[in-house]
């Protein structure tokens, strides 16, 4: 991947494409831009690990990450535009819960916890997109986990299936 720097108008552009600054006003948007400063790691970096004090959120814009506990990766994040560790915008001094590392060359722009409050002090209308972020975020959450326990009742119905067709062959 280049590292080349995104330019202004590249940044405000990316910005709107995400839950973060959607549907908020240009001026809003441009202010959100002044404070991000633009990250590029390449494969393998560790971005922060989990324990790690929390003061700033991730945007995914080019590459991919993957979210790590206990040496394991969980879950790989390549749509630019996904928000990592949203929740050290809201709670001071809280501890990162996983480790993120990049997978590749991977570009994201960070976002300083004190300068987004900051913001919020000129402007309350950013909060709007952390909201809408955190409840893309939930409605993710509970579709996964809705899902994984539809396949756990299936398979447990499967289970009981088996075990009544073997239940009925031994008896015959």
């Amino acid at each position: 991947m280049e590292k080349t720097r995104l330019s202004s108008s590249e940044k405000i552009i990316f910005l709107h494409s995400t839950d973060l600054c959607a549907g908020l006003s240009a001026e809003v948007t441009e202010a959100i831009s002044s404070i991000t400063e633009e990250c590029n790691y390449e494969a393998d970096e560790i971005l922060f690990h989990e324990g790690d004090t929390g003061d700033s959120l991730y945007l995914l814009v080019d590459g991919g990450v993957s979210i790590q506990k206990d040496e394991t990766s969980i879950l790989m994040i390549t749509q630019p535009g996904i928000c990592i560790d949203e929740m050290a915008i809201l709670e001071k001094n809280t501890a990162r819960s996983a480790t993120v590392k990049a997978t590749e060359a991977t570009k994201l722009l960070r976002i300083l916890r004190h300068d987004f409050i900051d913001l919020l002090e000129w402007d309350f209308q950013a909060i709007e997109g952390v909201f809408r972020m955190l409840n893309a975020k939930l409605r993710s959450d509970l579709k996964s986990l809705s899902t994984n326990i539809g396949e756990e009742a299936a398979c447990q119905e499967s289970m009981r299936i088996a075990k009544t067709v073997q239940q009925s062959v031994t008896t015959k």
